[in-house]
Formats: structure tokens, sequence, C-alpha cells
């Protein structure tokens, strides 16, 4: 969001400001114009928005007449203006920004093929709006430092009078300014500002960690508060541990008052618990009537006396708000309109839901519980405590008092269960009727509610009062049940694994797969053959090679024959794999003759390799560090590339995403062991690129020393190194990520060989080797760029990878300080980098090279210095060419 002047939108870009006494008077002043009109129309839909009129309010606000776009600049000052003189609103407001955008009109020009432009003009003024609102932060911190303290000052004084009316206009500005952040939340959460908007706020707020500014800080928490969740999500995982990591840094800083601590502490414990907050942090936002008529009913049941009748009255309240969060009781539907029993929209009086009118406090209450039993004890005919719990007598006048109030907007929906399905006719109404009522007024009786062109069952003698709604007219239960045909007897567990162990035996004797199938389906356990595949495996694997390979074509054939799917063979590997290392302690080669079988049973297309990797995520430990699954994976792979080929094994690594990195332990996972175990396991040739990286830096050293540089040899190393990349095969030539991984090795050499050294980054060099070592750095790089700009000469792609090769690079070595800002000088000076690049490498959201969180925060005011650079310079040639 960075990058554009400051000024504020209404007075840079031309849009009318509409006027707060546009709202005023009961009439429209003819001398009005036409845009102030729609602005005093808007102003005024915007003030009776609530849940229950959103979709109406919405409508008229669509069709006020938007026919410019000065217009949509001015409903959107006015919409920041509520959101942020009603923070608690902010959601609410956001939607309506999602509903202009969708359905307002578009000023865009149509594209060159016709199409509409992707971003309508709604949002690009959003954008440009909250762009500004968010820069024009800074004025809070001014405020602050002006205010200064008024402790020491005698009141009274004119002195005293300042600095208070400072401190009043700077807790309005915070106030502001913090609506501002949560409004910007808002609309992040509905995909009206992108990610990369987000990521870009929070990186500017995070820019100084050492002497932070308290705004920018509480800024920083109401945003994350607002929309982390939505940007903690697995591909941006690491970027947001780096912002919670430099937050922790600011916590530190001494300067900081405890309040602003705290808010840190608060927002770390959030993204602790998966941003669920706790309930006394939970923000009140706005409620339909039916939420505040339950609450205020749930006060009046939480006061009555009697445990059973409190806890069924809590009961009830709890499914209402159940039916109520589902969209089947009254609330705020998808559109914003109210809703009525099954998502219905209802409209007009309804009885009330909780009172029923004259009735009582439980609707049509005489005697009888609508709810389909006596009423509770204590309870009279009129809903009121008739005795025991002597509490809640003192509350009768206030029920008295809310049935005076007359209809109220829902009906209880237990009556509308009752009935097992809605009336015919089209729209639902809430009014009770005769058919809905358990019971006419004063008439003591209980009716059961009838079906739809059903016949209600007489109450008289013969009649069956005790059978439930909706089963007249059906067998008894018992005879149902005697009509059922006898079970077959089942196995036990233990049972089937008994016999399950004698088939195997035989067959590991006979190796007859189609006599153990035979026997196995005799056994009437279809749901055991999982278990069954369990058994077979784990018995193989402590016996000689031929019994395995018959396991292999024992599952073949249930595979086959349609017994055994790929879903069931995965959950009997995961009954198998966590028990691997157990396993290894009794036979040390159970990893290599497992991933024999594994092995054989991807080459028969059984299961993927994607399958078996998943299984084993699924069956591992997370939180062991020691876990060696890299055995297994690597017998697997080598076994594969026996039977499959390099080729197709590099395809099956590719399409199940593996990395074999993941599954080293965690003190061992580096490139050089995982090279090694690669090595040790023959599918070195997945690891093409990097094995290529760790010759270069071989070759690097031999040729293109610092030493060599410095005496001026540098030109011949250059071409000995030309050469050897061109040696190169084509397939690891050719690939995407070649660039890269040259861009690793040659920065990599530099650093480590001047500025990166063990002394350098132990700060152990005094300020005169410190120079030298940069004066080396940068030769150094004006040597070897002829090499990067030869690779990615007008490739956007190729130079942001090489971008990306200096952030891996740093973030492997723990980000030595200034190096990443220092490389990238040198990139873009000596053109291997152009800004187009650095742009589209700082706009890009990926998880695949680490570090990218702290790389940015280290450049992002270089970048902006660039951009600034390459307009001034647009500017000159445009101006030159006129």
């Amino acid at each position: 969001m960075s990058g554009r002047s400051r000024g504020g939108f209404h007075s840079q870009h031309g849009a009318p400001r509409p006027s707060r006494s546009l709202a005023r008077g009961p009439a429209l002043d003819p001398r009005m114009s036409d845009e102030e009109a729609i602005f005093r129309k808007v102003r005024g839909i915007l003030n009776k928005l609530t849940i229950e009129k959103f979709e109406p309010l919405v409508q008229q606000l669509l069709c006020v007449g938007i026919g410019t776009e000065n217009v949509l600049k001015g409903i959107i000052i006015l919409l920041f203006e509520k959101a942020l003189d009603e923070p608690k609103f902010s959601a609410m407001y956001a939607k309506v920004c999602e509903r202009l955008a969708a359905e307002g009109p578009d000023f865009e020009p149509p594209n060159e093929d016709g199409s509409k432009t992707k971003t309508p003009t709604f949002l690009k003024l959003l954008l440009r709006k909250c762009q500004d609102e968010f820069e024009n932060r800074s004025r809070a911190e001014e405020l602050a430092k002006n205010a200064g303290s008024f402790k020491d000052l005698e009141p009274g004084s004119e002195a005293f009078r300042q600095a208070m009316a400072a401190h009043a206009e700077l807790g309005a500005v915070r106030t502001k300014m913090l609506g501002n952040i949560r409004f910007i939340g808002e609309l992040g959460k509905l995909d009206l500002l992108s990610e990369r908007v987000l990521h870009s706020c929070i990186v500017q707020l995070l820019a100084d960690v050492e002497t932070p500014p308290e705004e920018d800080v509480e800024c920083l928490c109401q945003l994350l508060k607002t929309v982390g969740e939505r940007l903690d999500h697995d591909k941006a995982r690491a970027r947001i541990d780096t912002y919670f990591s430099r937050m922790q840094t600011m916590k530190a800083t001494a300067s900081l008052p405890p309040r602003i601590r705290f808010m840190i502490d608060d927002v770390v414990e959030l993204r602790e618990n998966r941003w669920v907050r706790r309930t006394l942090q939970k923000e009140a936002g706005p409620k339909s009537i039916m939420e505040i008529r339950l609450e205020a009913h749930e006060d009046q049941v939480k006061a009555i006396g009697n445990r059973r009748e409190r806890a069924i009255g809590m009961q009830r309240i709890q499914r209402m708000r159940e039916q109520m969060r589902l969209g089947n009781m009254g609330g705020m539907g998808h559109d914003g309109r109210e809703l009525g029993f099954g998502g219905q929209y209802s409209d007009g009086p309804q009885p009330d839901m909780m009172h029923g009118g004259d009735h009582g406090m439980y609707p049509g209450m005489q005697g009888q519980d609508p709810y389909g039993g006596p009423p509770p004890q204590g309870f009279n005919g009129h809903g009121h405590h008739g005795g025991g719990s002597q509490e809640y007598n003192g509350h009768q006048d206030q029920f008295h008092q809310q049935q005076r109030r007359g209809p109220q907007p829902q009906e209880n929906f237990r009556r509308l269960q009752q009935m097992g399905q809605f009336p015919q006719g089209g729209k639902v109404s809430l009014r009770p009727s005769t058919s809905l009522v358990p019971g006419r007024r004063g008439s003591g009786q209980h009716q059961s509610p009838q079906r739809p062109g059903e016949a209600m069952a007489p109450m008289g003698r013969g009649a069956a009062p005790n059978v439930p709604l909706g089963m007249q007219g059906r067998a008894p239960i018992d005879r149902v049940a005697a009509q059922k045909p006898k079970e077959k007897i089942k196995l036990s567990k233990a049972e089937l694994e008994t016999r399950s162990t004698s088939i195997l035996e035989e067959f590991f004797g006979i190796a007859d797969v189609a006599e153990a199938a035979t026997c196995f389906t005799e056994l009437g356990a279809p749901k055991h053959l999982s278990q069954f595949v369990v058994q077979a495996i784990s018995m193989a694997l402590d016996r000689k090679e031929a019994d395995r390979e018959s396991v292999v074509k024992l599952v073949s054939h249930f595979h086959e024959t349609g017994l055994l799917s790929t879903p069931k063979l995965l959950i009997a590997l995961e009954a198998i794999l966590p028990e691997v290392e157990d396993l290894a302690i009794d036979v040390p080669l159970v990893k290599k003759y497992l991933g024999k079988i594994m092995a054989a049973l991807i080459s028969l297309n059984i299961l993927s390799l994607a399958d078996f990797v998943s299984t084993l995520q699924k069956g591992d430990n997370q939180g062991d560090d020691d876990r060696q699954d890299h055995h297994l994976l690597g017998f697997t792979l080598q076994n594969l590339a026996e039977s499959e080929g390099a080729k197709k094994v590099a395809e099956m690594y590719a399409a199940a995403e593996l990395n074999l990195m993941e599954y080293l332990p965690a003190k061992q996972q580096s490139e050089a062991v995982l090279l090694g175990c690669a090595e040790t396991y023959g599918i070195l040739f997945l690891f093409a690129l990097q094995s290529m990286r760790r010759e270069l830096a071989t070759v690097l050293a031999e040729h293109l020393s610092i030493t060599a540089i410095q005496e001026g040899n540098g030109t011949a190393g250059v071409k000995a190194v030309r050469a050897w990349l061109q040696s190169q095969p084509v397939e690891t030539s050719k690939t995407d990520r070649f660039v890269f991984h040259v861009a690793v090795a040659v920065i990599g050499h530099i650093a480590s060989s001047t500025t990166a050294t063990a002394e350098a980054t132990a700060l152990k060099v005094d300020s005169s080797r410190w120079k030298e070592l940069k004066v080396s750095e940068k030769k150094a790089f004006e040597v070897l760029a002829t090499l990067l700009r030869g690779l990615a000469m007008e490739d956007t792609e190729k130079q942001k990878l090489i971008v990306y090769g200096a952030q891996a690079w740093c973030h492997d070595h723990g980000n030595p300080k200034g190096l990443m800002l220092r490389v990238s000088g040198h990139l873009y000076d000596m053109d291997v980098v152009e800004e187009p690049a650095f742009r589209a490498w700082r706009e890009e959201v990926t998880d695949e090279f680490p570090g990218k969180a702290t790389a940015l925060i280290a450049i992002n005011e270089y970048l902006n210095w660039m951009r600034t650079v390459e307009e001034e310079e647009s500017e000159d040639e445009d101006s030159d060419d006129d």
C-alpha cells in the first residue's frame, strides 16, 4: 500500500466531500445539487442500517442513482465515516462494500477484446481510500509527541487546559485510527483487499522493531486480531512466524508501555489458540432483535430457583441458538434479511417466541407443556410459578409487563418441528393456528398437531393417547422386531485374528493365493480384510524373501477381485507404519523389506507414491524430532528406480510433491545430509540441481577465489565457470529452477568469502577490516555479475529466481546483518535484476522458498526507493518524447 503520496482521498482525487449537514432537515432543498441529494439519501440509508433491514436498505442504496465515479467516491467516504464512528459495526459496513463491489455500476473502460476489467471501479476507489487512511495514521503519532504530559502542570492553568485538549484530541484520533484498521481487516476477510495488500500493511507496521511507534504496534495488533486467521495458512505460515518473531522483539523494547506489551501478548495467545477468542475477548457486534430477546429470556431463566426447571429452560435456549446459527430461526441470512423458521423470510407481526402473547412464558401452556409432556413442576396454567421455588415469584410483574407489549417477532420453533413438515401454500406463516397451538386459551386440553391431509386422531375411548406423534397406523414396535430375520452369529475380533493367523501360516507353507483368498472369504467378515492384510505384511517382514513376494501377490489378488480397494489398503498401512520402529528392534532390516513391498505395490498401481507418502505422514508421530522415515522412503525409491527407471521415478516424486528433507531427523535437516542420503540409496538423480549446485561451489572456489579476483584473474575464471555451466545436461540446465541454484551458489561463494565469514558474522572485525570486506564483496559481484546476467537477461521470471536465491542463502545462514540489502543493491546496480522483477518478487505469496518475510522487511524501504526512481525515470522519458 506504500508508494503513493499522502494527502487524503477527498482532496487529492477530486471527490466531493459529503457534508454532515445533508442528513438534517425534513425536506430536500431545491437548490441542492444532484450529488448532494444523493449523499443525503445515502447517509439516511446508512443511519437506518441494521441486521434486520440490511437487504432492503442495500437495495435502496444500489438504486440511489450512482451515475458517476464521483458519487462512488463520496459513498466510500460516507461508509468509512460510519465504520470509524461505529467500529463495532465494521463487519456490517464491509458487507455493504461487498454488495456494492458485486452489484454496483462499473465505470472502467472495457479491455481491447471487449471484456470487462477484472477489478471494478468500486474496488479500485476503495483500495485507494484504504491506502490513504492507512498512511494518515501518522497523525496520531504527531499528536502524541505534541501532547506531552500534564501531570507536572498546575490544574486550571492555560497550559494545563491546552494539554488536556491535546490529549482529548489524541484519544479521538487513536479511536478513529484503530477503527480504520479494523475496517480494513474486515474488508480483507471478505476478499475485497487481497492478501498481498494486507501483508504490505503488516510489513510497514513492523518496519521499526528497535524503536516502534506505539500507534503502529497498536494498529498491528488490531489488524492481526481482525484478519490474522485468514492470513495464517500453510502457504504463508513462514511469513506469519516471522511477523510474530519481530513482535516479540518489539515487546522487549523498554520504551513500549505495559498496555502495548499486553496487546502483543493477547495477539500471540490468540494465534496459539488457533484464532479463537476467549469469551471476555470477543468484541460485541451487531445483534438482531431475535438475539437480544433470546439473551433477555436467558437472564430470566437463570433466575429460576428450581434446578430442573432452569435446566429445561437452558436446554431450550441452546436448541434455539443452534437453529439460529443454522439459519432456521430469526437472524440475518446470507443477504441480510431476517430469517423465520426453516430459513424462510418472514414479514409482518408474529407471535412471541418466548412469551406466547397472552399465554404466559410458554406458548399455549394451559396445564400442559407444548413440548410433549406435563408442565414443569411449580408452573400454573399461565406460565407463572405457582409453587416450588419461591425465587421466581418476584419476576411475575416483569412477565406481565412483557406480555402487555403485544405480538413479538418469532414463535417457538419446536411447534413446527412437531408437525413433521411445514404447512402447504408457499410462504411459511408464523402466525399460530388452531392446528399448531397445543391447547386453546382457557380450554385446558392438549390437541396433537394434525398432518396435512390426515384426520385428527380422536382422543376419546379407544384412542391410544400414549402413541408417539407420527406412529398412528404403524405396526407395533414389537411386531416389527419379530418380523426381522435372525442375524448370523459373528466371530469375535479375537477369533478372527486367530483364524487369520492360521490361514496365513498355511499360505506361507503352500503359497497358494487362491486358496488363501477362499479361506478368508469363508470367514464371512469382509470388513476384517484390512486387518488381515496388516497381519499378512507384519508376518512376512520376519520371513524369507519368497514369503514377502507371496504377500504382494496375495494383496494384488484381493485388489484385482475388488475386495481390497486402495482406501482399505491405506487403512492397513496406517496400522503398520507406526510400528516399524518397534519392529526394527527384532528385525533390523525391516525398513528395507517393507520398502521393497511398498515399491512392488506402487509398481502394480495398487497405490501411488503420493498415497504412500500421505499415509506415512498420518502414521508418523509429528512430535518426534528423531524420526527415521527417510530410510523407509529411501529404500522404497531405490527399489522403484530399479524396477521402473529413473525417469518414471522422478515423475512420481514430482507428482507426489515429496520433499525428502522433511523426513530427515530435525537436527540433520541440511542439504549436505540430504545429498548424502540420496547418494546412499542411489537416487541422486532426484536431486540433480542440488548436486549441480554442490559441484558448482567447488568449481567457483577453484577458478574464482577472492584472491584470484583481487589479483585481476577474474576474466579467465568466469570463462571457465561459464564453460562448466554450458556442459551441464539439457534436462538440468533447461529446468525452471536452474537459475535459482546457480544464483544460490554464486551469492553464497561471494558472501562466505567476504562479509559472511565466521569472523565477520561474529562481529569480531574492526571498522577498517569490515570496510575492506565490503569492498571485496562488491568487486566479486562486479566480476560474477556477468554470469548471472547471461542466465537471466531480460527475463523477469529468471531475475525473480535470482532474488529468491539471495533470500534462500541468507535464510539458511541466519540472515547476516545487512547482507540481503547489500546483495539486492548489487543486483540492481549491476543490471542483473531489474525493478519489475523485484516488484514481482515482492508481490508473490509463496511458501516454496523460506525466509520471504524477513527478506522483505530487510529491503522494503529500498524497494520503495527503487520504484520511486523508476517512476521518475519513466516521467522523464515521457517528457523527452513530448
